[in-house]
């Protein structure tokens, strides 16, 4: 992502074809990431597959309902600044985290 973001500006100034390829690379490893993460979840016993499927689900859903509320935020300028992708991103990651652990604690 970064090379795909900076790379336009700063390294190849503006070549529209490098920058197609530099997307279809981050699409190309966005999905072995993709694969990777489904190869790992086979890999996990059964509570640890509950566990990891729980913390998506709640991931997935708590997304939606905030994204959503946030860019409706940003739409009707409830918010003084601007709604980025990056913050949903970081919210994703933060409620995947907490939601592994509560899942771990729950079957302890």
């Amino acid at each position: 992502m970064t090379l795909t973001h900076f790379g336009l500006r700063f390294i190849w100034d503006l070549n529209i074809s490098l920058t197609v390829i530099a997307v279809l690379l981050n699409l190309a490893l966005g999905l072995k990431v993709v694969l990777a993460n489904i190869a790992h979840l086979k890999s996990l016993n059964e509570m640890q597959q509950r566990i990891q499927l729980n913390a998506m689900g709640i991931t997935l859903g708590l997304s939606l309902v905030v994204g959503l509320t946030y860019s409706t935020f940003d739409v009707l300028d409830l918010i003084t600044f601007h709604a980025d992708i990056a913050h949903l991103v970081v919210f994703m990651g933060l409620t995947h985290i907490i939601a592994i652990f509560i899942g771990n604690r729950k079957y302890q």
